[in-house]
């Protein structure tokens, strides 16, 4: 699925889809009653900017639209 990282957005933003990135996760804990889930995250290709998974930076799922909204917990 398709992922916006919040320190990349603006750039996205101005350069449409130039930053946007694909995720491989793994859902290390099921969804709460909150529909809170903790997943295993790498991104599908090797020359992604891998600096930006760090502890707090958050993130958009995106399918046309934002689908969903998650944050790096390491």
């Amino acid at each position: 699925m398709p992922v916006i990282i919040e320190d990349n957005k603006q750039m996205f933003i101005n350069e449409e889809c130039d930053n946007m990135w694909s995720l491989v996760g793994e859902i290390v804990e099921q969804a709460t009653e909150n529909s809170d889930a903790v997943a295993r995250i790498t991104f599908l290709v090797e020359d992604a900017p891998h600096y930006l998974l760090y502890e707090g930076n958050k993130f958009e799922l995106w399918d046309g639209k934002t689908v969903g909204v998650g944050e790096v917990i390491i």
